[in-house]
């Protein structure tokens, strides 16, 4: 504790600097796992309140002298969000104490997860998805997260071929009080549940052998484990598990709790998750910016009729099949190879992408004017014979 009250500038400025520069957030714990196991450790059961103070401490004793130049900014997020897209007339519910809908974040380079060693640089992106019962506060809801890592170093393009790790996690969440004490104030206790998940371990990756290997011994949970190959896990298989690492916890169910926060942006945020609710719900919000996408409900392929596929110097049409005057690809062609809610992800970054050349085609639209007013034909496309665009059928 004398080394937090020593650096407290350094410690505000780290906290901000991991969160939005490195990415420490909200499946930091299983990014750790996957480090550690690569390197023969298996011991990793989940971060402390304690670790991840003495994270920050020593970064601090080693912090560049430049950090103190800048202004402090919150410790959980970043205040700047002019590259947030406001959902023009679409709602959402901000400041509820569940998240509902599905949230997506920007593309990010970095080293692989699955390759600390000697890895590429590669690009990576999530996507997540919350349902929702409608029955009660503490009701069970459904989650889904999905990350990939890209091969392209700069861009999160889902080619064939072009996907270098991957998985999918798929369970239950439950929503409980609402703090009371800041700095949490307003942000809502949450418990997660893996129930099925499918990875992908790249073949040939420095450290992927020794953790699906230690996985194959430990946890297989009915599946045969080893790189280069899909692997699809379900927690009911899993049976006795005697070790303590965090995937293997992770891969048989154990309960993981967090915080989570909404924000009047459409906007959705969350702590690093811990086995126990004294760590979990008294984490710091630390993940990226989840962005909701808007949801107009409108999926029918009659609403996207004529005038809406040609208007605008054929602005669905361009947008979603043939790509601008400057780009040679559509949506539909451009995220070919994705796979369920990773085609969402996609889309919207694609239409971020674009939108700087929306000036030419509706009136200088957000991102999300341009989802709510295409979403239809993508449905369109989806249901179309030619082009075998299946994945376009996204939550409108």
């Amino acid at each position: 504790m004398d080394s937090i009250r020593r650096y407290p500038l350094a410690i505000l400025l780290l906290w901000s600097y991991l969160q939005n520069i490195h990415g420490y957030d909200n499946l930091e714990p299983l990014r750790r796992a996957l480090q550690m196991g690569a390197k023969g450790d298996f011991s990793y059961s989940g971060p402390t309140r304690d670790e991840i103070l003495g994270d920050l401490v020593n970064a601090a004793k080693s912090a560049d002298k430049r950090l103190h130049e800048h202004t402090v900014v919150s410790t959980h997020r970043n205040t700047d969000r002019s590259d947030i897209q406001a959902p023009g007339p679409v709602t959402c519910n901000g400041g509820a104490s569940k998240l509902i809908g599905t949230f997506v974040t920007p593309c990010n380079q970095s080293q692989s997860w699955f390759n600390q060693f000697a890895g590429p640089t590669v690009s990576t992106a999530k996507v997540s998805k919350y349902g929702t019962s409608g029955q009660c506060h503490t009701c069970s809801d459904t989650w889904e997260v999905d990350y990939t890592e890209y091969s392209n170093a700069t861009s999160c393009n889902p080619v064939p071929g072009e996907v270098y790790a991957k998985f999918n996690l798929q369970g239950d969440v439950q929503y409980f009080d609402q703090a009371s004490k800041p700095p949490l104030t307003g942000m809502t206790q949450t418990s997660w549940v893996t129930n099925r998940s499918t990875w992908y371990f790249p073949a040939g990756a420095i450290g992927a052998q020794e953790v699906t290997s230690y996985i194959q011994s430990n946890c297989p949970c009915g599946a045969t484990w080893s790189p280069g190959k899909w692997i699809n896990v379900s927690a009911k298989n899993c049976g006795t598990i005697t070790s303590t690492w965090y995937l293997c916890q992770m891969l048989r169910g154990d309960v993981t709790y967090g915080m989570i926060e909404w924000t009047p942006h459409c906007t959705g945020y969350q702590s690093s998750p811990a086995l126990t609710t004294k760590d979990g719900w008294t984490y710091p919000v630390t993940s990226r910016v989840r962005t909701l996408l808007p949801q107009s409900g409108v999926t029918s392929v009659d609403d996207c009729g004529f005038e809406l596929w040609n208007a605008h110097s054929q602005l669905c049409q361009g947008l979603l099949l043939r790509g601008s005057p400057t780009t040679a690809t559509g949506a539909a062609p451009y995220c070919e190879g994705c796979i369920g809610i990773e085609c969402s992800g996609c889309v919207w970054r694609y239409l971020q992408e674009f939108q700087g050349l929306s000036a030419l085609w509706l009136h200088n639209a957000t991102t999300a004017e341009l989802w709510t007013t295409c979403c239809p034909c993508s449905w369109a496309v989806a249901e179309s014979t030619v082009g075998g665009y299946g994945y376009m059928a996204l939550p409108c």
